[in-house]
């Protein structure tokens, strides 16, 4: 009799942005073959000429230097980019890092959820914000304003639309008569982004987990974790059962040590700092297996 696998003590994962669809399945298959055990997309629908919005992490320094969305930034859509990557991996979890949920029909996103399950095998994450960037919203003829509102409604629709067969929804947003997206149920694990109070507290009462927006120092990882997990046991919820993911300030060993020490068990780093798409597919694997191996090692 074979002895059960124990879970792994530290889950690392990568977030890509502002990749082409090419590089990112090159990411997408070394990630895999390197044993990386999440990868996350994030996404912005377009890049408006001309915006006043900034991105709640503009007050500090974050990876990605200068306008989060700018003319040169390569956009992709997520469902669609993580469809390709599931056809070419066989292990890693794939994840909308952060899909911004209320400018789309929570109908729509079910389908395509219910597609994803089986394309990859179960492998898939929805990872959701509310979102920032005012001028999508506008060009999209959705009330910015709303948006909170939009979010959790959605994410009530789409719960049930996957919960297997009939359902109805009467809400002030969505309105619909009995209809079934899928037969039987189907699971895929809802993580909520952000680091607002609000954010928090929609996590904690409505999501299998969280996501940290930008980058975090390990002060703010530490304030952060302890507010979710304030906010769960009002709730009467268990940690156990809820996943919480952080992306340190840091892409390196030193990075993923201080998050570990922090309490997490879910590390992203950022895939540019351990990865290259300019090198041949086994230079890539290699690098990934080198940087993971020190980073797990550090932080046992």
């Amino acid at each position: 009799m074979s002895t059960p696998r124990e879970a792994p003590i530290l889950q690392l994962g990568l977030s890509a942005y502002d990749l082409s669809m090419a590089n990112f399945l090159a990411l997408a298959r070394a990630a895999d073959a390197a044993g990386v055990d999440s990868l996350w997309l994030g996404e912005h629908v377009f890049h408006p000429r001309e915006y006043t919005s900034v991105h709640p992490g503009s007050a500090k320094k974050q990876h990605h230097s200068g306008p989060v969305v700018q003319e040169r930034t390569h956009l992709l859509d997520p469902l669609t980019a993580l469809s390709a990557a599931a056809v070419v991996t066989e292990r890693i979890r794939l994840a909308t890092g952060i899909l911004v949920l209320p400018l789309r029909d929570p109908l729509l996103v079910s389908r395509a959820l219910a597609t994803l399950d089986e394309i990859s095998g179960g492998r898939i994450v929805l990872g959701v914000g509310a979102g920032w960037l005012e001028e999508e919203f506008q060009a999209l003829g959705i009330e910015f304003g709303d948006r909170g509102r939009r979010l959790r409604e959605a994410v009530t629709v789409i719960r049930s639309c996957l919960g297997g067969g009939f359902v109805e929804h009467h809400g002030k947003v969505f309105d619909f008569d009995a209809l079934q997206v899928v037969e039987e149920p189907v699971h895929v694990p809802l993580i909520m982004g952000g680091n607002s109070d609000v954010a928090l507290k929609r996590a904690a009462s409505v999501g299998d987990g969280w996501f940290s927006s930008g980058s975090l120092s390990q002060d703010e990882a530490v304030a952060l974790r302890r507010r979710v997990l304030d906010l769960l046991d009002e709730r009467g919820r268990d940690e156990t059962s809820f996943e919480m993911v952080v992306r340190p300030d840091r892409s390196d060993a030193d990075g993923v040590v201080s998050c570990v020490e922090a309490g997490y068990r879910h590390v992203v780093v950022w895939a540019d700092q351990v990865w290259s798409a300019s090198d041949p597919a086994e230079v890539q694997v290699e690098r990934l297996r080198d940087a993971l191996g020190t980073m797990r090692e550090r932080a046992r």
